[in-house]
């Protein structure tokens, strides 16, 4: 089952609260560490992937990713084909 980001960032905070704590075995607290080293590797990889798709986004070309809006072309007596509307 794959788990959600928010999830794993919900148990990388309890293994912060237990390890912050202090009342573990070292042996715990190092494999609670190791665990919590594996889901901070997990969220910052889903991090970039969300900033790299957001950069995507935004880098495209204004035609693409916006539609016109009526006041952007009212004002030329012009509707978005070029064509008079007067």
């Amino acid at each position: 089952m794959k788990r959600d980001f928010e999830s794993k960032m919900k148990e990388l905070e309890e293994i912060n609260d237990a390890l912050a704590s202090g009342g573990i075995t070292l042996e715990d607290a190092v494999e609670k560490y190791r665990k919590g080293m594996k889901l901070a590797d997990e969220l910052e990889a889903t991090l970039a992937a969300a900033e790299t798709e957001i950069a995507v986004l935004l880098n495209r070309p204004e035609e693409e990713n916006q539609t016109p809006s009526f006041t952007s072309w009212q004002d030329d007596g012009q509707n978005p084909n070029g064509e008079s509307i007067e």
